[in-house]
């Protein structure tokens, strides 16, 4: 098994590499394919050593030829793997400073080139957050960051979701927090209905809240796509016979959910007065589009239309929860 860093037999290494021209045959685009990922797997090695310390100009052109080639894309994978999963490796003071980084963004550049290689890359990085623990917030929100992008170009979303999910649950609330913001500046509504909830939930666990006007503004304006996608017809429930369904979310536990985030956001922070007008704002805009989905789904008659019309029925908000909401949205800014 090939370990980074660590002296091999070169006479082995360089057999087995070799053992790529075994499938080749007397053609001469097969041969020139084979003699191009011999020579990019020479080039990750390089590369990969190098990578702990600085990238040099000629550095960069190899890895554009690295990976363009699926086999050694994957091998600059197993190096980065190595050293970013290494609980240890983060104590030593060249990871945090241009190891670490390295490593980190030449997963991204395989995730976007090797699409096929992209559930790889998020468990890499998924496994370097749980080695990275909670004292290293800038290498900790790299990583974040670098999953962001993979959701915002649609590359195993959610993986990605799944992931920063559970290190949402043991990580430090701040780091939490700008985690956030950063799948918000990555991912722009409208939202579905899965991402709407997964958002949701992140938003009320971390007890989030803003520091500023701005931050308020983003946050209510996301909270609120977020409570449109899950009150859209049909989109915050599951359908009776989906595959993987889980239970309907009733009206009352769709204006729960929005309201705690909102509310939560209005509470306190530096934001002031500003953050509670904005979330009354949000609250009254959610009680809008909530009476007019309930308005829209109010002729359905459940006994009629099936399971599905049930589904769809029991979305429906009554006119009291309404009400409820309303006065959520009056109370947020006393």
């Amino acid at each position: 098994t090939f370990v980074p860093g660590k002296v091999t037999n070169t006479d082995s290494r360089d057999a087995a590499i070799d053992i790529l021209d075994a499938w080749c045959d007397q053609s001469a685009e097969r041969v020139q394919a084979a003699e191009e990922t011999r020579a990019a797997l020479y080039s990750v090695l390089a590369v990969g050593a190098k990578a702990g310390a600085r990238l040099t100009p000629e550095d960069a052109g190899a890895v554009q030829q690295i990976v363009r080639i699926p086999v050694a894309a994957a091998a600059l994978l197993h190096y980065a793997r190595f050293h970013l999963t290494n609980t240890d490796y983060y104590a030593e003071a060249a990871a945090a400073s241009s190891g670490a980084p390295a490593y980190i963004r030449l997963a991204l550049l395989v995730a976007r080139v090797q699409p096929a290689l992209a559930p790889q890359v998020v468990w890499l990085l998924a496994c370097a957050l749980e080695a990275q623990g909670s004292g290293r917030a800038e290498l900790t929100g790299l990583t974040t960051g670098v999953l962001a992008h993979l959701m915002r170009e649609g590359l195993c979303v959610g993986s990605v979701q799944e992931a920063l999910g559970a290190w949402a649950q043991a990580a430090d609330p701040s780091l939490v927090r700008h985690m956030i913001m950063q799948v918000l500046g990555c991912v722009s509504p409208p939202y579905s209905p899965p991402f709407a909830r997964w958002l949701l939930d992140l938003m009320v666990r971390s007890n989030m809240k803003p520091r500023s006007a701005r931050e308020g503004s983003v946050m209510g304006s996301a909270a609120a796509a977020a409570a449109a996608a899950l009150t859209a017809r049909g989109g915050g429930a599951a359908q009776a016979g989906d595959a993987g369904a889980g239970p309907v979310m009733s009206g009352a536990a769709l204006l729960q959910e929005f309201a705690e985030v909102v509310l939560a956001m209005a509470g306190g922070g530096s934001a002031g007065a500003n953050a509670s007008r904005d979330a009354r704002r949000m609250l009254q805009g959610g009680a809008d589009a909530l009476r007019r989905g309930a308005a829209g789904r109010g002729d359905l008659d459940a006994s009629k239309q099936g399971a599905r019309g049930k589904a769809s029925a029991a979305m429906a908000l009554t006119a009291k929860e309404v009400t409820l909401l309303q006065e959520l949205a009056h109370g947020s800014a006393r």
